[in-house]
């Protein structure tokens, strides 16, 4: 899932019609994404702070209040089932981009995101 993230990141950060990018997941993905980020020149990280990077690598709770052209979200069934924010931490992360939205996973999706 981190390859196929790093990739969608990439992607976006290479549209012409987007700006800002970031990967939201919850923490215990971040040790396996950021080296994923990093095998690309258009992800690598650039700063010390992250939202110096091409793409920003954030949590939910981190990503609140921010906003970004393209949005890559990884595995939003983990980010509903692991805290107490549940559904309103996932609600935090689609809403976090103005223009496109990217859902990488390998396990089940959260009911709103299933196709009828």
């Amino acid at each position: 899932v981190a390859v196929a993230a790093a990739r969608a990141a990439a992607a976006l950060a290479g549209s012409a019609d987007v700006g800002t990018v970031a990967v939201i997941a919850e923490e215990s993905l971040h040790p396996a994404l950021r080296p994923a980020l990093d095998a690309s020149d258009a992800t690598r990280r650039r700063g010390v702070e992250t939202l110096d990077d091409p793409v920003a690598l954030l949590s939910p709770a981190s990503s609140k209040g921010l906003e970004f052209d393209g949005v890559v979200i990884v595995e939003p069934g983990q980010i509903v089932s692991s805290g107490a924010a549940g559904m309103f931490a996932l609600y935090i992360a689609v809403t976090r981009t103005t223009n496109r939205l990217h859902v990488v996973h390998t396990g089940a999706l959260p009911a709103p995101f299933e196709r009828e």
